[in-house]
């Protein structure tokens, strides 16, 4: 694996992180920040290193899926943050 491709899956694990992150805070608007940087990110680098056109079939898959990625773990976080809030409120105190 070279050094890019290896530099851009932690920008990739980081970037899902900061959104399941946001999920589990219940920051939504947050997310779509993040989630708009992330995919003009990803715009830069299609166009300036790959040289596709940000509206070609490849480019908009991978728009497509850079979203999905996301939304997925921005859900994982909130799904989360949902089942230890009620973890905590269902406890018994004596």
């Amino acid at each position: 694996m070279s050094g890019v491709v290896l530099g851009f899956l932690i920008v990739l694990i980081l970037w899902m992180l900061i959104c399941a992150a946001c999920g589990y805070a219940g920051q939504l608007k947050l997310f779509a920040l993040i989630a708009a940087i992330g995919i003009v990110g990803n715009a830069v680098w299609m166009r300036l290193a790959l040289g596709f056109s940000p509206i070609s079939g490849n480019a908009l898959m991978a728009h497509v899926s850079a979203m999905l990625f996301a939304l997925s773990s921005c859900g994982f976080g909130w799904i989360l943050g949902r089942f230890i809030r009620q973890w905590h409120e269902s406890r018994v105190e004596e």
